[in-house]
């Protein structure tokens, strides 16, 4: 989808009626490949709102992604920098969101070495610099992580 795409959101919507409009819009686009980054932080912020508030937060929300899925012809690429997050969120309840899933690879961080050379890499595609030393104590601090 592009810009022009968007999902409008009116006043009033509640979050399943906005996850609702967002897979009836990927149908009529027949997109047959959805990319969810930070799946966890999706779900907890789609958590907070009713109905998923008072039934569940963020694990009803996968439970109800999980529905659509699983009635849908879509495939997912789903991502999390929180392996702890996804445990409690995607793993650890009765109806799984990870059972929708065919694959799943966890990749472990970067050699802090490897992160400060992607930061470096960033940076500069950014049309910034960063001193060699200033990129090894961020990666190193952000757990070899650089894009925290």
């Amino acid at each position: 989808m592009n810009r022009n795409d968007r999902i409008r959101v009116e006043k009033g919507l509640n979050a399943r009626e906005i996850l609702d409009n967002f897979f009836r819009k990927l149908s009529e686009k027949q997109v047959r490949v959805l990319v969810l980054d930070e799946i966890t932080a999706l779900l907890k912020r789609f958590g907070e709102f009713a109905p998923f508030s008072s039934i569940g937060g963020a694990k009803a929300v996968a439970g109800y992604i999980r529905d659509y899925l699983e009635s849908a012809q879509l495939g997912i690429l789903a991502s999390d920098t929180s392996i702890g997050a996804i445990y409690d969120l995607v793993l650890d309840y009765s109806s799984p969101l990870l059972k929708s899933f065919q694959k799943v690879i966890f990749l472990d961080p970067l050699q802090v070495s490897d992160a400060a050379d992607l930061l470096t890499m960033v940076m500069k595609k950014q049309g910034k610099s960063i001193d060699r030393d200033v990129a090894l104590i961020a990666a190193q601090r952000l757990f070899g992580v650089p894009q925290y």
